[in-house]
């Protein structure tokens, strides 16, 4: 049986292992297009919708609905008001 010794060393590696994910996707989102309201917060109008981005967790926010910028549909959308892929 684990001590709690070990499943705090365990919480701590995944907590560890998740700030890192998290930086290296804000170090890699392409803020083009994007008005950031701070580091972690940026947003754009899409179809005249406020589309909300949130880069380190990936996260989107568009008509109430939230899903990921690597969605396809988000992409198309983006894309579409940029007129490349980004």
């Amino acid at each position: 049986m684990s001590s709690d010794s070990d499943i705090a060393l365990a919480f701590k590696a995944l907590k560890e292992d998740r700030k890192e994910k998290k930086k290296n996707r804000l170090e890699g989102a392409c803020s083009k297009g994007w008005d950031k309201h701070t580091p972690y917060h940026w947003s754009r109008f899409v179809d005249g919708k406020k589309m909300d981005y949130w880069p380190s967790t990936g996260t989107v926010m568009y008509k109430g609905k939230r899903t990921s910028i690597s969605s396809k549909k988000v992409q198309k959308l983006i894309g579409e008001v940029e007129n490349v892929s980004i």
